[in-house]
């Protein structure tokens, strides 16, 4: 358990770099970088990173400029901090599961191996613990399949209209040939991308790992269990047949063909938007 949680800090790490980087930057460097007019008759125009204050009050007036900047500042690292936020809670949910996979297949070789030396009474014992602990690991993921059902449909709506918004604005900024505007949309690209794979790697990982606990049950030599005590275990094997799943929303499964189809669905968007501007 510990190897799998050293695991998923380390992949977090990563896309809270990317993240947060890409997420500041883009709030605080690509604003003065960005292809407008800097002149409104004769004052120039400060840049906001979004607009639309102008019919409301003088967005351009100090200290009216400064405390918009501010809240776009302080509400986007609010913003990035509950995604990263979700994403560190479902590895952490996921790197539970699998260390609690790998404890239960553990027990069940060792039922194998010590059913020379036990008696039925320490036999039948023994699979009351291996139930139970299966019993608890189906509770637990149905537990975090309701818990993120709904944080993974937003994030699977955001991320796909935003990630198509961003290339689309990767190519508009193209010919304009700044570096940093640039590199601003890929970093943030990435992380978008990063978080989705997140969630539906880890709908992978808990398909694969509740499926493995009816293999591992068949695998060991249950058929050299004393009595019917291997009948105990079908029971085990029938609810691996049924693996639960992450989805979003109740709508979609997430697992890697789900990351595959959200990409090409934000590539088809991207096409429809080149194609309506145009």
């Amino acid at each position: 358990m510990y190897e799998y949680v050293k695991l998923g800090r380390k992949f977090m790490t990563f896309c809270t770099f990317f993240m947060y980087s890409g997420g500041i930057s883009y709030h605080t460097v690509m604003p003065f970088f960005l292809n407008v007019s800097p002149m409104i008759g004769n004052k120039t125009r400060r840049p906001h990173i979004y607009f639309g204050y102008d019919s409301v009050f003088d967005s351009q007036a100090t200290p009216t400029y400064e405390i918009v900047f501010f809240v776009h500042l302080v509400g986007s690292i609010i913003t990035y901090t509950l995604a990263v936020a979700a994403c560190s809670l479902a590895a952490l949910f996921a790197s539970h599961i699998c260390g609690q996979v790998d404890i239960l297949n553990t027990l069940l070789y060792d039922l194998v191996s010590d059913t020379n030396q036990s008696s039925k009474k320490l036999l039948d014992r023994q699979i009351a613990v291996i139930i139970k602990s299966h019993v608890r690991i189906l509770r637990f993921a149905e537990m975090i399949e309701q818990m993120l059902r709904e944080i993974c449909l937003v994030e699977v709506l955001a991320s796909t209209l935003i990630i198509c918004l961003l290339e689309y604005y990767f190519l508009m900024e193209w010919t304009n040939s700044e570096t940093i505007v640039l590199v601003t949309y890929i970093v943030l690209i990435i992380s978008l991308s990063c978080n989705m794979f997140i969630f539906c790697y880890i709908g992978e990982i808990l398909q694969e790992q509740c499926a493995s606990i009816g293999q591992s049950t068949y695998m060991i030599k249950w058929y050299q269990l004393n009595g019917k005590a291997g009948l105990s275990l079908m029971l085990v094997i029938a609810m691996a047949n049924y693996p639960l799943k992450i989805t979003a929303g109740g709508l979609m499964d997430l697992n890697i063909r789900s990351f595959g189809s959200i990409i090409k669905t934000s590539v088809v968007y991207l096409n429809m938007l080149r194609t309506v501007t145009d």
